[in-house]
Parts: C-alpha cells; structure tokens; sequence
C-alpha cells in the first residue's frame, strides 16, 4: 500500500505540478510531510489524550522534530532509491488497469485528507483543552 501511495503523490507532482525537475526528490519529501505529521499525531494523542499530560507537549523541543524529519527523509530516500525501485514501482503501477488505479488514488486522497484533518483536531483539542474520552 505504501508503494501506491508513493505512485500517487509522484503522479500528483507530475502531473498536476508540473515537476520535471525533482519529481522523485518532491515526492520522498512530500510522503515524509504526511508520516511525519502522522507521527505527530500519534504522539500528541497518547499523551494528551490518553495519558492528558499536556505539559509534555508544551516543552517539546524542535530539535527532536529536526532528527524524525531528517531520518524520515533518509529512510525513504534509501528505500525508493535502492536498485532503482521507485521506477519499478512506477512501471508496475501504470501496467495497472484504470479501476485499479482509481482505487489506489481515492485510497490515497481519502488518506491524505484524514491525516490533515486530525492534525487540526488534535492542535484544536490541545489548544482548547478538549478531550475526546
């Protein structure tokens, strides 16, 4: 699944920005915005949610956000790179059909979308101080 969702966001940055230049380099960054902010999720969930310590969070240091990113990026950039697999896994994604592509894209934009929308609840609860449960 991972691997659609990286042949959507290139097909994204191809095709609808336009980006001849970078297109592999802008899609490892782009997959890195949606597992960092998805990491972030889960970290301001479990402790202000579950374990309602919001002074962690307030005394987080950007630092340890520096390191995720930069080891994200590293990560991806050494698994998509690695004997080429970002094409391969490209070539596999347009031999298949249209429905099967459409599927993996609605999949992916519906993910997209719900990593967005509870970073906004999860910022939204903390800085109002709501919980869920």
């Amino acid at each position: 699944m991972f691997n659609n969702f990286f042949c959507v966001n290139y097909e994204i940055i191809t095709k609808v920005f336009r980006n001849k230049d970078y297109p592999f380099l802008s899609t490892i960054l782009s997959l890195v915005i949606y597992q960092f902010f998805t990491v972030l999720f889960i970290i301001d969930f479990i402790t202000f949610q579950i374990l309602k310590r919001r002074d962690i969070i307030m005394e987080r240091e950007i630092t340890y956000g520096i390191i995720l990113i930069s080891l994200l990026i590293i990560s991806n950039y050494v698994f998509f790179s690695h004997n080429n697999r970002s094409m391969k896994i490209w070539n596999e994604y347009l031999n298949y059909n249209k429905s099967k592509r459409m599927k993996y894209r609605l999949f992916s934009y519906i993910l997209m979308i719900t990593i967005i929308i509870l970073n906004v609840f999860a910022v939204y609860s903390l800085r109002n101080n709501i919980y869920w449960f």
